[in-house]
């Protein structure tokens, strides 16, 4: 993962694509190395030039094995991260407090090995968004359902301190802004009780 989590995140899945989506690429590769160096044996005249397909077909397979590697879905605590690119990195992300649903399918052949498709629904722009291929579609569906039920009580604690917070305001108590978060806690703490950090 290449997106830099938040403060307060944590990851709490991290998936990708099934690898049998890496067969067709390698089984492609393995044919034009087969038929380069078949051509490099029969036909001499032609010198090295056959290994350059060799060589085009490795390369090729070797992308394709990192396109898959870096083609991941994050859950946190917050967000949903669609994060894909090789050599570049291209990052999309749906806030946990916008997914309204979220539902999964499979087929048979995806239940015996392990793959299907996930659908999420947000209120966000995007509307609905698939994610094709996924290897254990059922652990990405219960990871959001406990994304969104960690996001909820996050935010019940949150609303809790600052109530706590203006209850000890009238009372009278000294409080202090926080150097990391920039919430007000108690004068006397040692440690901030919303980003955890010790001060």
């Amino acid at each position: 993962m290449r997106t830099p989590l938040r403060t307060d995140e944590k990851i709490i899945l991290q998936t990708r694509r099934h690898w049998f989506v890496l067969i067709i690429p390698f089984l492609f590769s393995a044919a034009l190395i087969w038929f380069s160096l078949y051509l490099y044996s029969k036909t001499p005249s032609l010198e090295w030039y056959p290994l350059l397909l060799t060589l085009f077909s490795l390369l090729f397979i070797v992308y394709r094995y990192y396109a898959w590697k870096f083609d991941l879905w994050i859950v946190t605590s917050h967000r949903v991260i669609d994060e894909e690119g090789v050599f570049s990195i291209n990052s999309k992300e749906s806030p946990i407090d916008k997914i309204n649903n979220v539902s999964y399918r499979q087929s048979l052949i995806g239940r015996i090995i392990g793959f299907g498709d996930v659908q999420i629904q947000t209120a966000a722009e995007q509307g609905e968004t698939n994610y094709s291929n996924i290897s254990k579609p059922q652990r990405l569906k219960e990871a959001l359902s406990a994304a969104q039920e960690i996001y909820k009580e996050f935010q019940m604690n949150r609303q809790a301190y600052k109530l706590a917070d203006a209850v000890d305001g009238e009372i009278g108590e000294e409080t202090k802004e926080c150097p990391y978060c920039a919430e007000k806690i108690k004068a006397k703490a040692k440690v901030c009780r919303y980003c955890k950090r010790e001060l």
